[in-house]
């Protein structure tokens, strides 16, 4: 399946490799994709490889249906979630999506034997040891 990018230098075919002082995310995306057994998508590697362009300080993915694009947004928050002194804020359109990215933090901190400090069902809150904090908004 082919992916059209409307920028030149996003790549869609393989997770480009930065210079870690540069890009987004300081932890290297494809050596964590290979712990989790997770071989992206074409529309994946381009959202991330556009996440990791400093010279996009914005990214907007219109993708279809099914291409993972909350799982990948998901992975995306984890990684940020590891580099100390960061707060996330994962917000939704409605309960149910909120409900996905809550169980699939849930099940990602789980596979990495992460310690949490603190969990509300009601809230949507998740608290890390490492005072990393997790907020959904609806």
């Amino acid at each position: 399946m082919a992916v059209e990018v409307s920028r030149a230098d996003i790549i869609s075919e393989k997770l480009v490799d930065s210079q870690s002082e540069t890009r987004f995310l300081k932890l290297p995306v494809a050596q964590y994709l290979e712990l989790l057994g997770v071989s992206p998508l074409p529309s994946q590697m381009a959202i991330i490889n556009a996440i990791n362009n400093n010279k996009y300080r914005f990214v907007v993915a219109s993708i279809s249906r099914r291409q993972g694009k909350t799982y990948i947004a998901n992975i995306i928050g984890q990684l940020v979630s590891l580099v100390p002194g960061s707060n996330i804020l994962i917000m939704s359109p409605n309960y149910s999506l909120s409900q996905i990215s809550f169980d699939l933090q849930r099940q990602l901190i789980k596979h990495f034997d992460l310690e949490v400090a603190k969990t509300t069902q009601k809230i949507k809150l998740l608290n890390l040891l490492t005072d990393l904090q997790f907020v959904w908004v609806l």
